[in-house]
């Protein structure tokens, strides 16, 4: 204050110059008229005595510092409608502990000699400080998000080593103001760093390239979005706009030739909304759905960088999700995505190779299967069964009205049979029936291939309580889309089983060949040797059941085999059918 000859200003003082030099005002009647009941002045009034205090000469060409506020969100708010914004707000950060030593070593310099105690009490020091630590946080993090001005200074130490460092501060942003204001009066652009300049006025004067960097732009065709930082340190003004860059290189070069990065001497000029990319959240992304991930969700980056190569087919994570001219890519990482970002052009048209890399999907057995299997059950499986037992029950009572004492057994047995023919035809049925079928092919006129072999996986659905297996994506699709069509059918008539002779002489190849075609139509293959132990297993079973001796099982084994050789079999394979 002394040294640099500002006027220090606190709202007391503010208060008792309108009180004193202005008493006839009709603020100084207001201050009065609270004050001579013992209330306090209320921060509207005490903001406008502010505002009238600044306007002396003194604060208008020296400067002025303020006092001990704001203290309060409130207060803030209203300094912002008065548009009284300081240029710098320094906060001392001293702990607790030492303050109350402070305020006792004062105590002890100054004797009490007057009537009236004071307002340094350790009781009220407490409470002024408790009320400050609760509204200063919320007070400072507004000031860094709208005017950046405001530095922290350590408290603890020395008035000098304090009074040192509150210099190099003003001294810097003071040197930033003379700096603007020399380069705005020539013509030139200026930095804008350290001016209280609010992000609503930035928006309201940003430039042609809105706050993408226009130096990357014009030597790289780069679309470096600088929205994500709210800081100007790399921000400058020119002809009236506001231009914001992405490094102090790129600032450097903006501040020297403005001129060449500005329309009209600009060599691009920025892309329309549609053509610029957008990264989308998980909620946006699930709001594109049916909208499908452009290149299958791979990694448009990854492959590019790869020089497209199989090995750079790397699956994306829908973290790292953008939009670019209506379609969707996913990028494998955040540094991939913001690669897409910055050059669009150079990773969106991209086609993939007929060959791809087999999808990641867990090999899953049959005691894993119920884990695998889409919960749908919770969803409609009690709506659903409600349903069908209700449709059951008044069905019946329209066929049977229920006086059990006129009920026969005849009836009783007719009302059973009905009830299991209401079931079968709500699907209960056919878990049974159609468990070991595919319904789709059956419905649709093709082979029915049974899908109870262990090497191919199985597609469970479960529909109104009930588990239908599938035996491939396509049929369990078709199935998800109309399953009522596929479980209301008749039931299949039984197959009979295949019979199959494969003849040849021998080491024709005709041993491996019915292997190859046993396993491929999932049948039962054996030699006279297999046949022969098979027809053994069978007279041993009617031996046991008829309580005959051994004698009798050998006697028809030899007839059996006799009746094989004569027949022609010794060259010839059989093959059974399940």
């Amino acid at each position: 204050k002394l040294e640099y000859g500002l006027k220090r200003l606190s709202v007391g003082e503010a208060l008792r110059y309108v009180l004193n030099n202005q008493p006839d005002t009709e603020l100084a009647l207001m201050l009065n008229w609270h004050l001579h009941k013992g209330m306090t002045a209320p921060d509207e009034l005490a903001i406008e005595a502010l505002e009238i205090s600044l306007m002396e000469s003194i604060c208008n060409t020296a400067g002025v510092i303020i006092d001990g506020y704001p203290v309060t969100k409130h207060q803030t708010s209203l300094l912002e409608a008065r548009s009284i914004i300081p240029m710098v707000i320094f906060e001392l950060d001293v702990p607790s502990k030492e303050i109350f030593k402070r305020l006792l070593l004062e105590r002890k310099k100054k004797e009490q000699s007057l009537p009236y105690p004071l307002h340094n009490s350790t009781q009220i020091t407490a409470v002024k400080n408790s009320h400050y630590h609760k509204n200063i946080d919320e007070i400072r993090q507004y000031y860094q998000e709208q005017h950046q001005n405001w530095y922290v200074i350590d408290g603890f130490h020395s008035k000098w080593w304090v009074w040192n460092e509150v210099i190099k501060n003003i001294q810097m942003v003071n040197k930033y103001i003379q700096i603007y204001l020399e380069n705005i009066k020539a013509g030139k652009a200026a930095c804008i760093d350290n001016l209280c300049i609010t992000p609503q006025e930035l928006i309201s004067r940003l430039g042609e390239f809105g706050q993408f960097c226009p130096v990357s732009l014009a030597e790289s065709y780069e679309l470096i979005d600088c929205s994500v930082t709210e800081s100007l340190e790399f921000a400058a003004e020119f002809r009236g706009h506001y231009y914001k860059m992405s490094s102090r290189e790129k600032l450097n070069k903006f501040l020297e030739n403005p001129e060449l990065y500005v329309p009209p001497l600009a060599p691009y000029p920025l892309p329309t909304a549609d053509m610029i990319p957008k990264r989308l959240t998980l909620s946006e992304l699930k709001k594109q759905f049916p909208k499908c991930a452009e290149l299958q969700g791979y990694c448009p980056v990854t492959y590019q960088d790869g020089k497209q190569r199989y090995e750079a087919l790397v699956p994306g994570d829908i973290k790292y999700a953008l939009e670019y001219r209506n379609r969707i890519y996913i990028c494998e990482s955040n540094e991939k995505l913001q690669k897409f970002l910055r050059l669009p052009l150079k990773y969106w048209n991209q086609k993939l190779p007929y060959k791809l890399p087999p999808l990641k999907e867990p090999v899953i057995d049959h005691k894993s299967l119920w884990e695998r299997v889409v919960r749908e059950d919770e969803e409609i499986s009690e709506e659903g069964a409600e349903e069908d037992d209700e449709d059951i029950e008044n069905i019946l009572e329209d066929e049977f009205p229920k006086d059990e004492e006129m009920m026969s057994e005849e009836d009783e047995e007719q009302e059973t049979d009905a009830l299991e023919r209401l079931r079968s035809e709500l699907g209960e049925k056919y878990e049974a029936d159609m468990s070991n079928l595919q319904g789709i092919q059956l419905s649709e006129g093709e082979t029915i291939k049974p899908i109870e072999n262990s090497q191919n996986p199985l597609y469970p659905v479960i529909h109104r309580q009930y588990i239908y297996f599938l035996s491939s994506k396509e049929t369990k699709e078709k199935f998800m889309k109309n399953p009522i069509k596929y479980i209301r059918q008749p039931k299949p008539k039984p197959t009979m089983p295949i019979r199959i002779a494969i003849v040849g002489p021998p080491k024709s190849g005709k041993t491996t060949g019915d292997k190859w075609h046993a396993r491929d139509l999932e049948v039962f293959v054996g030699g006279m040797k297999e046949l022969v132990k098979h027809r053994l297993r069978e007279k041993m079973l009617q031996g046991l059941e008829r309580k005959v001796g051994r004698d009798w099982i050998w006697a028809e084994l030899v007839d059996y085999v006799k009746k094989s050789l004569s027949g022609g079999y010794t060259g010839a394979t059989m093959v059974a059918g399940q």
